[in-house]
């Protein structure tokens, strides 16, 4: 999702047809009426959509990239932001040939495109390009993690810009055997991508310490404030950090929350008073619940969706049938600020459900002050068609990443408190290399048993 100036929320999500075709769908919100959905892309079979990725440009523009990971390309499209209710005010695609997992766009006040994207395969990590003609040409991918751990690939990607020319990028690393996870990092820019400082690693899984399979964290920035939360541990539970000075010092990690655990996608917004909102869908009881940021701590996390400790389809009680019961697993919790007082939020089905669904709730916030809505710009009727990208260069940019200040976190001995660094990465390398491969080869050893075992 992604709100304007004009009093209008944008929604997009993907879904995938009998045929294995692929749509992008869209859909508007004026705060009290929602469009009916419009396709405004179709894949051919088998080509599924990894990420869509909306921003708006300071000329009243509304642009979207997505990624076709097995085709190694993605794609770019664009429609005026109060007119794209209609799938011929949309531009046809441009194809930037990024070979990205997953991408997300921003687009700064002086109309700098700016993408943070992620690969799996042939030099795993995640990257940084940007361009400053709308998308036609864009420089050379920097590459920001070359420590990056081997059989790791970046996952949970988050990026965001300050207000004042700052990116902010956070993210984390799941193992391509799909048997855990390990570091949480973030790292910035000051000058708007032109230089780029190595990432910090705010957390990982070592010996002794929690595990970090379900990290996914979350971020959120406003003016030179930035906010991240992952989970950690088994149940996992949620861990908070910020920064008052755009990412160059931060607090020292917090668990937050108490006792509620599980992890199911979290989402972060600030509002129009400048208070950070949280969502998530944690347990016991199982629900959506609420939380903010505000005086330098967090409230009470209340319900606004009670979904239940079991999913239930049905009962029988005193002989007679009961209706089932509509269980709403409440996955991917994503909201956003509209008018600065009215929260929106979407959330899905669990993946496991036989028909994924998307879902909305809104909040109009008593104690906010709602925005005023700008006039919508003046812009073409229709765009048809842009000027075809160039090719972006599979090339590296050799330009140095600079070092960040070394992270520390407090620790508390007989009551005195001290800052360390936290350890070096080299020994977190070979503590995720380690259990991986003893893992990857029982495995491999239990497959081919199992497989003697069948014949």
């Amino acid at each position: 999702m992604v709100s304007d100036h004009y009093g209008f929320t944008h929604v997009f999500w993907t879904e995938e047809m009998s045929d294995f075709r692929t749509l992008v769908q869209y859909a508007r919100f004026d705060g009290s009426t929602w469009t009916s959905p419009i396709d405004i892309f179709i894949t051919s079979s088998f080509q599924n959509i990894g990420s869509v990725s909306p921003a708006l440009g300071p000329d009243g523009m509304l642009y979207i990239v997505w990624t076709h990971p097995l085709l190694r390309t993605s794609y770019l499209m664009s429609a005026p932001a109060h007119k794209a209710t209609s799938a011929n005010n949309w531009s046809k695609p441009a194809q930037l040939k990024l070979p990205a997992k997953d991408a997300l766009l921003q687009i700064d006040q002086a109309g700098v495109f700016h993408i943070f994207y992620s690969i799996i395969e042939q030099e795993p990590g995640v990257y940084y390009i940007r361009s400053e003609d709308e998308g036609i040409t864009w420089t050379s991918p920097l590459w920001l993690d070359r420590d990056i751990l081997q059989i790791h690939a970046p996952s949970s990607l988050n990026f965001e810009l300050d207000g004042k020319g700052g990116l902010h990028a956070a993210w984390s690393y799941d193992t391509i055997y799909d048997l855990g996870g390990d570091w949480v990092r973030y790292a910035h820019s000051l000058d708007g991508g032109l230089t780029w400082e190595k990432p910090i690693t705010y957390d990982r899984t070592e010996v002794g310490n929690d595990v970090l399979t379900f990290a996914s964290p979350v971020m959120a920035v406003n003016g030179e404030t930035v906010h991240i939360i992952w989970a950690s541990g088994d149940p996992p539970r949620r861990n908070h950090i910020m920064s008052t000075d755009s990412g160059t010092t931060w607090s020292p990690a917090e668990r937050i929350f108490g006792q509620l655990e599980g992890q199911a996608f979290d989402g972060l917004t600030f509002d129009g008073n400048g208070r950070l909102h949280y969502f998530g869908q944690i347990r016991f009881p199982r629900a959506i619940y609420h939380s903010i940021w505000v005086n330098n701590r967090w409230s009470t996390p209340e319900i606004v969706y009670f979904i239940g400790d079991t999913e239930v389809s049905g009962k029988i009680e005193s002989g007679d049938a009961v209706p089932p019961i509509d269980v709403i697993g409440a996955h991917n919790t994503i909201p956003t600020i509209q008018r600065g007082n009215q929260i929106i939020l979407t959330f899905t089905d669990n993946p496991s459900a036989p028909q994924g669904r998307l879902f909305v709730m809104t909040h109009v916030m008593e104690d906010t002050i709602e925005q005023p809505v700008l006039p919508t710009p003046i812009v073409p009727d229709a765009v048809v068609s842009r000027a075809a990208p160039t090719e972006i260069s599979n090339e590296v940019s050799s330009a140095e990443v600079a070092a960040l200040p070394t992270p520390t976190r407090s620790v508390s001995v007989n009551g005195v408190t001290r800052q360390e660094e936290l350890p070096s990465t080299s020994f977190g390398l070979w503590a995720g290399i380690i259990p991986v491969i003893f893992l990857a080869g029982f495995a491999v050893i239990f497959k081919m048993i199992k497989g003697n075992r069948n014949e």
